[in-house]
């Protein structure tokens, strides 16, 4: 009865890995790669040491060492693809100390051939002015890669 107690008491006071986002969403422009960040913390205030492993050769981690502890923000990064209809998919598995399972993050990369540049513009402006903010251009940049058939 006592081993019962303690193994609830244990179960109860465990430490999950939380890990955001999950799943891990990329676009990129064709031929051009992409990087993304990839929060690791525990649900304790214990840390929780852990590795990851890309399950595809386009993909990377910044981990130099193979492992870190949490919490702790690592870049992925995207190899240059070539522009798809359809996402390109994998995992991110993730092992952590004191478990005998890992973690899956479902990666989706959708890769486009029609870019902007820059993605973003931001105005400013008070309501009621008469200076009106200054005007900023955006250009759409198709990127193609042509390869020669023998």
């Amino acid at each position: 009865m006592e081993c019962f107690l303690l193994a609830a008491a244990a179960a109860l006071h465990a430490q999950t890995l939380n890990i955001s986002p999950n799943p891990l969403n990329i676009t990129t422009q064709a031929y051009t790669g992409a990087t993304a960040s990839l929060n690791f913390a525990s649900s304790t205030s214990t840390a929780i040491t852990f590795s990851v492993t890309p399950q595809a050769t386009w993909l990377h981690t910044s981990l130099q060492t193979g492992s870190a502890s949490t919490p702790q923000n690592i870049i992925i990064t995207v190899d240059p693809l070539p522009a798809s209809a359809t996402p390109y998919t994998t995992s991110l598995y993730v092992y952590s100390s004191g478990s005998v399972n890992f973690y899956n993050v479902p990666v989706s990369v959708s890769v486009s051939s029609i870019g902007v540049s820059p993605s973003t513009l931001t105005f400013q402006y008070v309501a009621g002015s008469t200076s009106f903010p200054a005007a900023q251009s955006s250009a759409l940049d198709r990127s193609f890669r042509y390869q020669r058939l023998a």
